[in-house]
């Protein structure tokens, strides 16, 4: 699939959210969103989605068939991966466009999120690369996207 993308500006800033809570999630199946260039009266409105991933997942994992600006992009990790892995969200022309997987520590309990203002003209697929450490037993989280 060719995703039809124009970066409007690159990545500005991250902003990392930590805590000290632990909270085990139980992995979900992987749901597939479309966000629609939805607008009322003229006026644009948000989509958001919010998909659940887990270290035994498949990888990539779709995430969405988005089409639309991406305002927003976070990976928040619930349970920490138990050795050194990476996680990255993009698309299938740059699996790093949304969020760089050095950009994020799947070891603590944190939020990435970035607003990377990338414009998918056309329906494109928005994936999560999940690169395991050799002996990873644990670890998960969401992927938040808003449009």
């Amino acid at each position: 699939m060719s995703a039809n993308v124009t970066v409007i500006a690159k990545d500005t800033a991250i902003a990392v959210h930590s805590s000290q809570t632990v909270v085990q999630v139980i992995p979900q199946k992987t749901a597939i969103a479309i966000f629609p260039n939805a607008s009322v009266g003229g006026t644009s409105q948000a989509s958001r989605i919010k998909i659940p991933f887990s270290y035994g997942d498949a990888t990539p994992k779709i995430i969405a068939a988005a089409v639309g600006l991406i305002k927003r992009a976070s990976i928040i990790i619930l349970v920490p991966f138990n050795v050194p892995s990476l996680l990255s969200l993009g698309d299938d022309l740059n699996s790093d466009r949304l969020i760089n997987k050095y950009v994020n520590n799947p070891m603590a309990i944190a939020e990435y999120e970035t607003s990377p203002l990338v414009q998918y003209l056309s329906s494109t697929q928005i994936k999560l690369v999940i690169a395991l450490g050799e002996g990873c037993t644990q670890g998960n989280g969401f992927v938040i996207l808003e449009v």
